[in-house]
């Protein structure tokens, strides 16, 4: 865990946005819940917990999201460092969150999951890759909507070594892309409140495991348990399972 100069516990990590790249979600609608959800989790943790928490919004240059978060000041908020940048180049953080694909240990279109993979694809011919990490976490070959997937980050990894990064987080936000499976077909009332699940979901999942580190147990490579109200992958159509969990 982190302690700040007056000896406060805290927690810090980046993240960058969901479903605003491949998934073609409204970047004013992400930015909004992004925001959002931000402000009162964060309001949550530091209230009930007394931990300080520090979220920093790494976006690449070019981001629509960033665009509207750093040009319109109604989107601004004390609880959330917004910046442009890489991921990857983030340093001093508990951790780092993007979101995934269907399938988890590829890369897809979003430049985030792209340079992450790439990164730990890299190192000594492969072996920290994506893929065999998350053998370590998970048997899902396919992500859940809403879920979040965590794996530790060896400590001889640069990532670990040299930017002090402990793990990397991913979730699959809600999909507006109709050349990609399960699209909401602009269905926004159910979009919007999946994406505020993803990022509570990749919210909570950190949190679980700084406050497991925190208590001096192990936790280099959790087994994630899924929160309730995450929506499962559906055994009866993708639509109906979101109107289930909305509660229409």
């Amino acid at each position: 865990h982190v302690r700040n100069e007056q000896g406060e516990r805290k927690l810090k990590f980046a993240f960058s946005s969901v479903s605003t790249g491949e998934f073609k979600f409204d970047p004013k609608k992400a930015a909004a819940i992004l925001v959002d959800t931000v402000e009162r989790w964060v309001g949550i943790k530091e209230k009930n917990n007394r931990v300080k928490v520090e979220v920093t919004l790494m976006e690449p240059i070019g981001s629509p999201v960033l665009k509207v978060l750093t040009e319109d000041p109604k989107y601004y908020s004390s609880k959330l460092c917004v910046s442009s940048g890489l991921l990857e180049s983030v340093k001093n953080v508990h951790a780092i969150c993007f979101g995934c694909t269907m399938r988890m240990c590829a890369a897809g279109e979003n430049k985030s999951n792209i340079a992450i993979h790439k990164k730990m694809d890299e190192f000594e011919n492969g072996k920290y890759s994506m893929k065999k990490l998350l053998k370590e976490t998970t048997n899902d070959v396919f992500s859940q909507v809403a879920k979040a997937y965590v794996v530790g980050i060896p400590k001889e990894h640069p990532l670990c070594r040299d930017n002090k990064i402990k793990y990397i987080c991913m979730a699959r936000g809600p999909n507006m892309n109709e050349n990609r499976d399960e699209c909401l077909h602009g269905d926004y009332a159910i979009g919007e409140r999946m994406l505020k699940a993803t990022y509570e979901s990749m919210f909570n999942a950190i949190a679980q495991i700084y406050r497991k580190q925190y208590k001096g147990e192990n936790h280099q490579f959790p087994v994630y348990q899924q929160p309730t109200g995450v929506v499962p992958r559906p055994k009866y159509g993708f639509r109906n399972a979101l109107l289930d969990y909305c509660g229409q």
